[in-house]
């Protein structure tokens, strides 16, 4: 039997398993009703990034906000908290990655396909917006 947590992730198709789901709510943004999903991106991080030894321990989280496409066309925002990671060697940090975005970007890959397209049709911008 599949959890709640899990039908939202397959329902978004997203394939993270890192990605553990505590919450969604309706927010209000300006004029806009949106879908706001509450998560975190945790894993165990064996090695520093930077300079590999095995000194690495968990650093607090970071909020990210990251932009879904359209739902049954309601905006969803999908606030992540992303795991901070400490090199007790290096004295340097780092946050957990996921393939749901890349790298300091707030737009799902899968949402930028779906802005693409929309503007390969020639839909006005206040469409592609939304």
């Amino acid at each position: 039997m599949m959890s709640q947590e899990n039908s939202i992730l397959n329902l978004l198709n997203i394939q993270d398993p890192n990605i553990e789901i505590f919450g969604c709510a309706d927010a209000v943004e300006g004029a806009l009703h949106t879908k706001v999903l509450t998560g975190l991106l945790s894993y165990r991080v064996e090695r520093c990034r930077f300079c590999k030894p095995t000194k690495v321990v968990k650093n607090g989280k970071r909020p990210t906000k990251v932009k879904l496409p359209s739902l049954s066309e309601q905006p969803l925002r999908f606030r992540l908290y992303k795991q901070r990671y400490f090199c007790r060697e290096c004295h340097r940090t780092f946050s957990a990655k996921t393939e749901l975005t890349q790298c300091h970007r707030s737009i799902t890959l899968r949402a930028r396909q779906v802005i693409h397209s929309l503007a390969k049709e020639a839909s006005p911008v206040k469409k592609i917006a939304k």
